[in-house]
């Protein structure tokens, strides 16, 4: 079992919605990193092949910042990846020797 050893809020100043051929849609902050077709990506980009939770690709399609808002993070003993709205991502921040998680209430 894994436990969430740390948690924090804090402002996101690039809040993006990022819209997926397959009907995801996924909300982050600057700093996610996603699991491409060419492996771990920050930053991606339209068009983008991008690793759902079943292995299967989507591409995205819509990538639009919607400005800041109060983000929550969680540092997870042990967890390198996380499932997001069907997503595979990474956040590659070590604090600690944990990884910090960024999660939005949309």
């Amino acid at each position: 079992m894994y436990s969430v050893v740390n948690t924090f809020s804090g402002q996101c100043n690039e809040l993006t919605v990022y819209t997926f051929d397959n009907g995801d849609v996924l909300y982050g902050c600057e700093n996610l990193v996603f699991l491409t077709s060419d492996g771990w990506k920050e930053n991606i980009e339209i068009n983008d092949l991008i690793i759902t939770k079943d292995g299967s690709i989507t591409v995205l399609i819509d990538e639009e910042v919607i400005g800041q808002d109060t983000i929550y993070e969680l540092d997870i003993e042990d967890i390198d990846n996380y499932i997001v709205e069907n997503i595979v991502v990474h956040n590659a921040i070590d604090v600690g020797g944990y990884l910090t998680f960024t999660l939005y209430n949309s």
